[in-house]
C-alpha cells in the first residue's frame, strides 16, 4: 500500500481498498472482469435502496415504501451509471444515506459511514453540514458531540495510514486531498450545471471561490426554510449535493447521481 501512490492517482483511499479486495478475488477467475469491477457499485445501489425502504417505512406505509425504494433503484440514470458505465458514484449516495440513516440510531456507526465515505470520494462529505447542523439543532451534549467528531476524525486518518511513507500522516492527507481537488482545474467537465451554460473545460481562475459561496448560501438558506420540518435531513442532503453540482466548478456530469437517493426519500 505505501508504494501505491508512487505512481499517478486521483482516488483516495476509501475505494482503494475495495479495489485491493477485488484483484484478489480477480486472481480466483471466478467472475468475468466487467462483472468483477461494476460489483461494488451494483450491491451499493441495491442496499441503498433497501435503506430508503426502511426509513420511508417509517414515515408512510409500506407500499409507498416500496415505491420509493423502486424509484430509486430502477431509475435509468442509476442502473446507467453503476451496471452499464461501471463508475462507483452509488457508493457515495449509499454513504450518504447510511450516514443519515444511523445518526439517530447508532451515532458511532454515522461518523465511521461519514469518514469512509469521505476517504471514498470528496463529494461523501457534502452531507457534514447536514448533521452538524441537527448536531446543533437538537443539543447533542458534549460528550456524544465530541465522540461523533473524534470517531470519525480517527477513522478517516486511520484509512490514510497505510499508504502513507509520510512520518507527517496530516501532511500526507492534505497531500492527496489537494491531488484529487486540483485535478480538473476548469469550470464543468462536462457538467450541465451552471457554469455549463458558457462551456466545458474552460479554465476556472477564481470562479470556484464565487462557486462555494453560493453553494454555502444556498444551503444556508435551505435550512432556514426547511431545517424543522420532519425528516429534513434527506431534503437538506439533496439541496446540498445538488447545489454543489450545481454551482461548484469542476464538476464531472455523474456527480449529480448521489442526490437522487436523498431526494427519493
Amino acid at each position: 500500500f505505501k508504494n501505491f501512490y508512487n505512481g499517478w492517482s486521483d482516488y483516495l483511499p476509501g475505494y482503494l481498498y475495495i479495489l485491493w479486495l477485488l484483484g484478489k478475488i480477480n486472481a480466483l477467475n471466478i467472475l468475468p472482469v466487467i462483472v468483477l469491477y461494476k460489483t461494488p457499485a451494483i450491491l451499493a445501489d441495491i442496499v441503498t435502496s433497501y435503506l430508503i425502504y426502511k426509513i420511508i417505512l417509517n414515515i408512510k406505509n409500506e407500499k409507498i415504501a416500496l415505491a420509493t425504494s423502486a424509484l430509486y433503484l430502477l431509475n435509468p440514470a442509476i442502473i446507467a451509471n453503476s451496471s452499464l458505465w461501471g463508475q462507483i458514484d452509488g457508493i457515495t449516495a449509499f454513504f450518504l444515506v447510511a450516514s443519515l440513516y444511523f445518526l439517530e440510531r447508532k451515532w458511532f456507526l454515522s461518523a465511521v459511514f461519514l469518514a469512509f465515505g469521505t476517504a471514498v470520494k470528496p463529494q461523501g462529505a457534502l452531507v457534514a453540514p447536514v448533521i452538524l447542523y441537527f448536531m446543533v439543532r437538537d443539543r447533542w451534549n458534549t460528550k456524544k458531540l465530541v465522540g461523533y467528531l473524534l470517531i470519525g476524525f480517527l477513522v478517516f486518518i486511520a484509512l490514510f495510514i497505510p499508504f502513507s511513507s509520510n512520518p507527517n500522516i496530516f501532511q500526507f492527507i492534505i497531500q492527496r486531498i489537494t491531488t484529487t481537488l486540483e485535478q480538473y482545474q476548469f469550470t464543468s467537465i462536462n457538467a450541465f450545471n451552471f457554469w455549463g451554460i458558457t462551456g466545458f473545460w474552460r479554465p476556472d481562475k477564481t470562479a470556484y471561490i464565487l462557486g462555494y459561496l453560493v453553494y454555502f448560501l444556498t444551503f444556508i438558506l435551505s435550512v432556514y426554510k426547511f431545517g424543522e420540518r420532519k425528516s429534513s435531513q434527506y431534503l437538506l442532503t439533496a439541496i446540498s449535493v445538488g447545489a454543489s453540482y450545481m454551482f461548484f466548478t469542476r464538476m464531472h456530469e455523474r456527480h449529480m447521481l448521489p442526490m437522487l437517493a436523498p431526494l427519493a426519500i
